[in-house]
């Protein structure tokens, strides 16, 4: 994560803190330099995906399942990750497409049941990669990189 660290998260979770007026001050800038940035790259993304993410960067979003498989008709060591997200009762599909690396790190004492979104990170990578950085509120994190993204809302 470059914006939304574990640093930031771990200082701001203590308001008695001496360094938390501080850090929560660097975190409004964070927070402000991310979206800037973010509207230099969303026209790369699917414009309902942009819109959901707008919201709230999927902040308190649960992931139901991720699943990683290799579409043999696509490029040769290329991936696709599907992931189910829910809210309230919405649920959402988001599947990257041409991932070239993905990076799960669980604590297994943090465990991965507890799967809500804390702070999402989506950043461009070269020209025509994106990452994806995921922390969830048990600190484990995901990052996937990729070329494409579908959205779609699940309709049940």
């Amino acid at each position: 994560m470059k914006y939304f660290t574990l640093e930031f998260m771990d200082k701001l979770s203590n308001m008695l803190n001496p360094e938390y007026k501080e850090c929560n001050k660097l975190w409004q800038e964070n927070l402000i330099a991310y979206w800037s940035q973010f509207e230099n790259y969303k026209n790369k993304l699917p414009s309902r995906f942009v819109k959901e993410y707008c919201k709230h960067g999927f902040h308190d979003y649960n992931i139901e399942s991720i699943i990683f498989y290799r579409d043999d008709k696509k490029i040769k060591d290329c991936f696709s990750i599907e992931l189910k997200l829910c809210f309230d009762s919405n649920k959402y599909l988001i599947k990257y497409i041409g991932v070239t690396k993905y990076t799960l790190n669980v604590d297994v004492e943090n465990s991965f049941y507890n799967n809500t979104f804390l702070y999402s990170e989506i950043l461009p990578i070269e020209n025509i990669k994106m990452s994806h950085e995921i922390l969830l509120e048990n600190r484990n994190t995901v990052q996937i990189i990729f070329n494409k993204l579908v959205f779609k809302k699940i309709i049940l």
